[in-house]
């Protein structure tokens, strides 16, 4: 489990990095961890907030791009995943079951 959250955590924080809010010069990246009984949570908060980036699954094709796959080892490997924006910006999350 500790490596699927690893995993997912790298992918998502990742995309925050190179596609979130970059017009701003003072970016920042919160990362939250929400540990419960049966479930690990990670909400990973940048100030992206363009309408037209917002995350979602790419269709890659498996012999041409290099990048792309991230959300979709996060869709294959964690229990749920999603997004929503608000005043702080974009925000995605993911569970991983205990």
């Amino acid at each position: 489990m500790i490596d699927t959250v690893e995993l997912c955590a790298s992918e998502v924080i990742t995309n925050a990095i190179v596609h979130g809010g970059r017009e701003h010069q003072e970016e920042q990246v919160t990362i939250v961890l929400i540990c419960a009984p049966s479930l690990i949570r990670i909400e990973v908060i940048d100030s992206g907030n363009d309408p037209d980036r917002m995350p979602r699954v790419r269709d890659v094709k498996p012999d041409s791009d290099t990048g792309g796959r991230g959300l979709e080892i996060v869709s294959i490997c964690a229990h749920r995943w999603d997004h929503y924006t608000d005043a702080a910006g974009r925000t995605v999350w993911f569970e991983v079951k205990c």
